[in-house]
């Protein structure tokens, strides 16, 4: 039996109306951006969790991971957290482009790709 999320005895599930990303849907969630900045691609995918609030129901938040390599070639990521999935997508699509990453190093991140396209 495969579960998406995890809900705890102490937090009630959450409302019927609040989309649930499958585990196969958040895994055809990744793309490759280009950074205008830093001019490598970066490896982007979503990923939803659950706020669990005491006495209330549980949140969603969509993680935005952006992977890419540092100066010694280890992989390294950022993670942004959105209480939607459209302001996710907003900013995948949008100003994560221009965004400041510390310690990317954009030559090692093109010479060594974290994830080849297919």
């Amino acid at each position: 039996m495969q579960c998406d999320f995890v809900v705890s005895q102490y937090a009630p599930h959450p409302k019927k109306t609040t989309p649930v990303l499958s585990l196969r849907d958040q895994a055809s969630m990744s793309w490759f951006i280009h950074h205008q900045h830093y001019d490598c691609s970066l490896f982007v995918w979503i990923s939803q969790a659950w706020l669990k609030q005491p006495k209330k129901f549980s949140l969603p938040r969509y993680q935005v991971f952006v992977e890419f390599r540092d100066s010694n070639r280890c992989c390294r990521y950022h993670e942004f957290t959105f209480s939607r999935f459209e302001e996710a997508l907003q900013f995948i699509h949008g100003p994560l482009a221009h965004h400041r990453l510390n310690n990317i190093s954009p030559q090692m991140t093109q010479l060594y790709p974290v994830k080849k396209d297919n």
